[in-house]
């Protein structure tokens, strides 16, 4: 399976979402510590938002620059660890919502 772009910024909206329900429903705190320190100064959504659009652009940004076949295999690459992420995320947020 071919990974794309849009695959990837819809892994990070999907963090962005598990992350604010965490944080905000539930109760739990970000394991980043930048990011928390980042979400207590600016907020929290801001703070998603934020560090996610830095994120997209700049991956946007290099990937764009590279030959396809280097594309393709770092847009799997990402998304496979954005996977692990959101995998972690859900975990948290069954393992700790009691």
């Amino acid at each position: 399976m071919q990974l794309k772009f849009k695959h990837f910024v819809f892994l990070n909206v999907l963090d962005v979402l598990l992350t604010w329900h965490a944080i905000t429903h539930l109760g739990l705190s970000e394991g980043n510590p930048i990011l928390s320190s980042t979400f207590q100064e600016i907020g929290l959504v801001f703070g998603l938002v934020c560090t996610k659009l830095i994120g997209l652009i700049a991956l946007w940004g290099i990937i764009n620059f590279q030959p396809l076949n280097i594309k393709k295999i770092s847009i799997n690459i990402i998304c496979f660890m954005f996977l692990l992420v959101i995998a972690n995320n859900i975990y948290q947020i069954i393992a700790f919502s009691h």
